[in-house]
């Protein structure tokens, strides 16, 4: 069946329905459009097969009736029996006259048994005083790819906001909302092997994320742990998350095989012999672990260790070994080149003191120091709680522990690996080391000191997610009168995976009202357009919908995406567009989207504008690239940092406590280490207030603070070429109780093709958390740019 072409019910009923009966039943609801039947077809009906919902377009049990003769009584008796009366409508202009004095002057809600919506309306259609019966469609609103800011992903374990700085720095929440939130993506459980003083096989937050294991210092005993070294490195791997316990582990997906070699001598050092080291080496290969951790080292390169490593590499398993945290030259196993040799940084991304370096540092990881180390799951099992250096604490019944070291930064690896296998258990070992580090965070530092640079959970996700064709379909259902100029859409099309993928895109059956173009060229009904697209780099297809000349009625046509992966699978997705044509004339420009008044949904809030009590506005003279300082009138927390003083920048940022020098131009994505980390991204671009417009601070009630941008124009040069230069008015709202607040009244959109390089977002406590709306830069595009009366409110626990 045909899936694009006029969908006919009864050409005379269309226009009886678009122009009286639903105009004031629907006018209240303030939009209305007529989608095609999803279920049950209307005879000689062409509808394209549902994607994904198979939910009917309209009240299933109701349909909608209009007529000559007045229902008496409490039901219409018909050829199909008595049809109860649901509701009067009301057909009237609200002048008082018929709005179709010469057809219809009554007007029915009814009620028809579930499945007959379609058989009942045929037989009234031939009924003589019956103008129109349709079903009683559903409306739905016009989503206008409003922008949104980040949801974030629900962690409820107590130690994580306040204590587990290390995977904020590593985005481990971000990579877990592209998972389990946005692609809705599955794990497979992959067995980690934990090389050290073993487990606490109690502990509440590792109950069923463990194995047997071995002891290979006393045989015939367990794997238990009785020094809390390995504990700890297991809980940065696999510990619950979202448990509402304790803390939250890198990797849900993630088997702890703990083999103990390691355990406190006469020195009080943590030891063990490298024969026994070799030999967990061996027996967690063949027991089936896909990474072995490594959280120890010694200075002998010994043919008995080496070739243990070399077995398990030839076996397929990824191995990642500590450097040393002797500040010298990287020690065994983590030199051999078949090992990932850790690194170590500190709270701010910078290479750790103690962290050995050399050739072989392969990737860093947050290992953390005395003042800020790394808090994870300890042994319940530990003879003295002193063995704890920093911060003993039992928390839902299990034990906690600050440490720091190669150690730490090295189970943080594994955790990584971990995730990225679960994605994708058929990559290789090869595979997996190439994603970690493809993705890290560049930093500061050689790559000796800090190998291919910080581990970053999220960017190795978006590594490892396959690609995919997504597109937001929302915008193509339209309503428009027979007379209309073309409709056109700007369509995006998305990809979760940070790995390209070429794409092809066609109209499919050819309907001469549908054609597809790029932004800018030529729309065609009967080519294809070609491109590749991956994450942070959609690319926007315009599609043209054409209502001219058509008669009333449904359209559906669709549009092919098809695209090829690097393993050459195909990806075809099908994306449905449906164009509702009514008479001209009829009245039915009553089209009134909920949108229209500014309403962001996605937030929560309508559109707003701040107005000032009297006497309270302070006006800035600020220049290009120019900033000043102000004391807030009340104090600001964000999660749990307080703020007295801010600094207002020309180029749309409010910096949050902090006296710097400036913010960095152009802008980027959030967070990185040119922009301040304790700020607000109100309209992070390059503006010039010496220009024109206005920066100034007001009072709009006793508990909301307002910084407002009004009219001030973007720097020349700074637009791309071919677009003039633009104004942009935007209100930052501080709220006492810690919520920030961003109205836009004026706000560019396409500029020659493209949107304007922009930042919009939230950070705090370091940039740890954050929440961003949009950015463009030079790199990405993520999220859509804010419009013209749209509003947010942000949460200080929304930021994440």
């Amino acid at each position: 069946m045909s899936t694009s072409g006029l969908v006919p019910v009864n050409p005379v009923s269309w226009t009886a329905l678009l122009g009286a009966a639903l105009f004031s039943c629907l006018l209240t609801l303030g939009l209305w459009s007529l989608p095609a039947l999803a279920q049950e077809a209307a005879p000689g009906q062409a509808v394209a097969p549902a994607a994904t919902c198979q939910l009917p377009d309209f009240a299933p049990g109701e349909i909608l009736v209009g007529m000559a003769s007045r229902v008496e009584g409490a039901a219409l008796q018909s050829d199909a029996g008595s049809l109860p009366v649901l509701e009067i409508l009301s057909l009237s202009t609200g002048e008082g006259t018929a709005a179709l004095a010469d057809t219809a002057a009554h007007a029915y809600r009814l009620q028809v048994p579930v499945g007959q919506e379609w058989a009942v309306i045929q037989q009234l259609q031939r009924q003589p005083d019956v103008y129109f019966a349709t079903p009683n469609w559903l409306v739905f609103a016009a989503d206008s790819r409003q922008s949104q800011p980040e949801v974030p992903y629900p962690v409820d374990d107590p130690l994580y906001a306040g204590e587990q700085w290390y995977l904020q720095r590593l985005n481990a929440s971000r990579a877990w909302q592209a998972i389990f939130s946005e692609t809705h993506a599955s794990l497979t459980s992959v067995q980690v092997a934990v090389i050290d003083t073993g487990v606490d096989y109690s502990h509440p937050d590792l109950v069923g994320r463990l194995l047997a294991g071995r002891n290979y210092i006393s045989p015939t005993l367990s794997a238990a742990d009785l020094d809390g070294h390995g504990t700890h490195v297991a809980g940065l791997i696999a510990a619950t998350t979202h448990n509402g316990k304790g803390i939250a582990g890198l990797a849900p997906n993630a088997l702890i095989d703990p083999r103990k070699v390691l355990q406190t001598d006469a020195c009080g050092r943590l030891s063990g012999t490298i024969a026994n080291v070799a030999q967990a080496i061996r027996d967690a290969t063949d027991a089936g672990a896909r990474v072995i951790n490594l959280s120890l080292d010694t200075e002998t390169d010994h043919p008995v260790l080496r070739s243990a490593v070399q077995y398990a590499w030839g076996k397929g398993v990824l191995l990642v070994a500590a450097a040393g945290n002797q500040g010298t030259a990287v020690r065994y196993p983590a030199a051999y080149p078949e090992v990932m040799a850790v690194a170590a940084t500190d709270y701010f991304d910078r290479r750790e003191y103690y962290s050995n370096t050399g050739l072989a540092v392969e990737i860093a990881a947050p290992g953390g120091d005395t003042n800020s180390a790394i808090r994870s799951t300890w042994s319940s099992q530990v003879v003295a709680a002193s063995k704890c250096a920093l911060g003993y604490m039992v928390v839902d019944g299990g034990a906690y522990c600050r440490a720091s070291g190669t150690s730490m930064a090295t189970g943080l690896v594994s955790g990584v690996a971990a995730l990225a296998w679960g994605l994708r258990p058929g990559l290789t070992a090869a595979d997996v080391r190439a994603i970690l580090n493809e993705s890290a965070w560049p930093l500061d530092g050689t790559a000796e000191q800090v190998g291919s640079g910080r581990l970053d959970a999220h960017a190795a996700v978006r590594r490892t997610l396959l690609p995919d064709l997504l597109a937001d379909t929302s915008q193509l259902r339209h309503l428009a009168p027979s007379d209309a100029a073309p409709i056109s859409v700007t369509l995006h099309i998305e990809n979760p995976s940070a790995i390209s993928i070429p794409w092809e895109a066609s109209v499919s059956a050819d309907p001469h009202w549908l054609a597809i173009a790029r932004p800018g060229g030529v729309p065609t009904t009967t080519g294809t357009l070609t491109g590749t697209v991956q994450y942070g780099q959609p690319l926007p297809l315009t599609v043209v919908l054409s209502p001219t000349g058509l008669s009333p009625g449904i359209y559906v046509g669709t549009l092919r995406l098809r695209g090829t992966r690097p393993d050459g699978a195909r990806v075809s997705r099908t994306v449905e567009a449906r164009l509702t044509v009514y008479a001209a004339g009829t009245g039915s420009q009553v089209y009134l989207p909920l949108v229209a008044g500014g309403q962001d949904a996605a937030a929560g809030v309508s559109f707003r504008w701040e107005t000032p009590l009297p006497g309270t506005r302070t006006v800035y003279g600020l220049t290009d690239n120019s900033s000043v300082g102000i004391s807030l009138p009340f104090s600001l927390t964000l999660r749990s940092r307080t703020y007295q003083t801010a600094r207002l920048y020309s180029n749309g940022v409010v910096s949050l406590g902090e006296e710097l020098p400036g913010v960095g131009l152009p802008n980027g994505c959030l967070i990185n280490r040119t922009a301040p980390p304790h700020a607000i991204y109100g309209w992070w671009a390059d503006l010039d207030p010496g220009a024109g417009g206005t920066v100034s601070t007001f009072s709009a009630a006793a508990d909301k603070f307002v910084i407002e941008y009004e009219r001030v124009p973007a720097a020349v040069g700074s637009v791309p070429p071919g677009a003039s230069a633009y104004l942009v008015t935007f209100q930052v709202v501080l709220h006492r109780n810690g919520a920030v607040g961003l109205n836009y009244r004026e706000a560019p959109g396409w500029l020659a093709g493209n949107w304007p390089r922009v930042t919009v977002g939230v950070t705090t406590l370091d940039g740890r958390f954050r929440g961003q709306v949009a950015c463009v830069d030079e790199f990405y595009r993520l999220g859509t740019v804010p419009g013209p009366r749209q509003s947010y409110l942000i949460q200080p626990e929304e930021l994440y």
